[in-house]
Formats: C-alpha cells, sequence, structure tokens
C-alpha cells in the first residue's frame, strides 16, 4: 500500500513537471530575425532583414529584404531570393508574382533584368507595393523561373510585418 502511494506522488509529480515544461514552452516566442543596420559609407546606410525558408519541393532559400539610403538619393527597397546553385534559375526579367491568402495581388519588377550576379538569384524592386502588403497576412511568392518551372516561398505575416519595419527604417 505505502509503495502504490509512493509510485502515485511519484507519477503526480512527474506529470506536474512535464505540464509545467509545455506551458513553458508554449509561451516562448519563436526566434525572429532581427532588422540588421549597417553603415556601408557615409552617408549610405543597409537595413536588412534576412531569413531561410523551404519551397514548394523542400529546397532551402535565403529570403533577403534590404533597404538602401544614401544621401540625396531616393531610397531603395528590393527583396532579394537565393537558392543553392543547380536547384533554379531565374527568369530575367519576369516579375515576382505575390499574392495573399484574401486574395490581393501584387507584382515586383525584376532590378536584375539586364544582369543578374548568378542565375540562382533574383532580385525585386518591393519599393512600391510594401506599405500595401496586409499586416497579419501570409504571402505567397511565385517565382519566375526558367522551363516554366513552379516554385512557391511561403511567408509568414511575422516577416512581413518585420518588412514593413525595415521600410520604416531611418
Amino acid at each position: 500500500m505505502k509503495k502504490l502511494m509512493r509510485l502515485r506522488k511519484l507519477s503526480l509529480t512527474i506529470v506536474s513537471i512535464l505540464l509545467l515544461l509545455i506551458a513553458v514552452n508554449l509561451t516562448i516566442q519563436p526566434a525572429m530575425a532581427l532588422v540588421q543596420k549597417t553603415e556601408e559609407a557615409p552617408g549610405q546606410i543597409l537595413y536588412q532583414s534576412r531569413h531561410t525558408v523551404r519551397d514548394s519541393h523542400g529546397n532551402s532559400w535565403q529570403v533577403i529584404l534590404f533597404k538602401q539610403t544614401k544621401s540625396n538619393q531616393p531610397d531603395t527597397i528590393n527583396l532579394r531570393l537565393v537558392a543553392f546553385p543547380g536547384i533554379a534559375e531565374f527568369d530575367h526579367p519576369k516579375t515576382l508574382d505575390i499574392s495573399t491568402i484574401n486574395g490581393q495581388n501584387f507584382i515586383a519588377a525584376d532590378v536584375f533584368e539586364k544582369k543578374s550576379p548568378a542565375t540562382n538569384v533574383g532580385q525585386y524592386d518591393l519599393s512600391a507595393i510594401l506599405n500595401k502588403l496586409p499586416e497579419g497576412y501570409a504571402l505567397r511568392l511565385s517565382l519566375p523561373l526558367v522551363d516554366e518551372q513552379s516554385l512557391i516561398l511561403n511567408i509568414p505575416p511575422s516577416w512581413v510585418k518585420e518588412w514593413q519595419e525595415v521600410a520604416q527604417a531611418t
């Protein structure tokens, strides 16, 4: 009888500890990339947000949104998408199609329409549309690739919010 009572207390203690650990893990927010600020030269500031995401085929991509500010020049806000070499080849100068779950569609112009640093790199001008993207919605990026390959990158709402913070950075 005493062994049964001790076993019951031990079981209750273990269950309590497990529930406490689960509760703590549920309240911890996932790590977010910080907006990085770099002074490239006097009067020239670079703000950027970097993330890694998997496409609809499971391949990893670097997703970098950056804003460049230069003295006496308009700010530029670009989204750079980078795959491992051989995974994908961008079809320049096609635009990047961006859609939201609520049916809004946006188009971003290809910055590398003349010359790309590599075939697996695409860069798109988000200056005109970033402030129009709705907060709280995930984005779906349809990548313009050669051979009409279809690849999708899903961007979570937290990244969209972070991108809008980059756009507002001064």
